[in-house]
Formats: structure tokens, C-alpha cells, sequence
């Protein structure tokens, strides 16, 4: 089964490892980012801003956790528009399918 969840934040890393760890390779997950970067814990920003903690130390998550979990995860990319009736998310550089 096809999905598609827009923005990659810490409610989406959360529901991740939920859909994925109960029934590991039901879903093909797409993430959508609009942020270059990998997903960090935005609660911690002000520490790394302030010089007291390095920016790798308030990543979710590697890659290497996504590929794992067979999560295809698009950084530097907008949503756009979703329609319902198509089933489709359209973003910045592609439209995608779910089920």
C-alpha cells in the first residue's frame, strides 16, 4: 500500500516508526520535506543557535533509518496540491500516487 505523508517533522518521523514497526513492509512511504536538510527536533534548535549543541545531534533520524524501513524520503521539495478524488499529491517536482 502506497502512502504519502506531507511534511517531515517529528510527527511524521513518529508515525513512521509506528506503521513500520507494526507490520514492517506493508507500506511504500513517501515523505515530502520542503526543508534541504535531514528531519530534526526543531524543540532543540535554540541550543544548536546558541552554540551549545552540534546540528547532527538533533537529527530524528539517518538515512540509513529511512532505507531500512523502506521510506522514500523527498527533501527540498513543496507540496503543492492534493486532490482527493485523483489520489495524488502534486509538488514541486513531481506528482505522486496513494493508495
Amino acid at each position: 500500500m502506497r502512502l504519502v505523508i506531507i511534511g517531515n517533522g517529528m510527527a511524521a518521523a513518529r508515525l513512521i516508526a509506528s506503521l513500520t514497526g507494526r507490520v514492517p513492509g506493508r507500506f511504500a512511504v513517501t515523505v515530502i520535506g520542503d526543508e534541504p536538510e535531514q528531519a530534526y527536533n526543531r524543540i532543540q534548535l535554540s541550543p544548536v543557535l546558541g552554540g551549545e549543541k552540534q546540528a547532527e545531534h538533533i537529527c530524528l533520524h539517518d538515512e540509513d533509518w529511512y532505507t531500512a524501513r523502506g521510506v522514500t524520503v523527498l527533501r527540498g521539495e513543496k507540496a503543492l496540491a492534493v486532490d482527493v478524488n485523483a489520489r495524488e499529491v502534486h509538488t514541486s517536482a513531481r506528482t505522486l500516487g496513494w493508495d
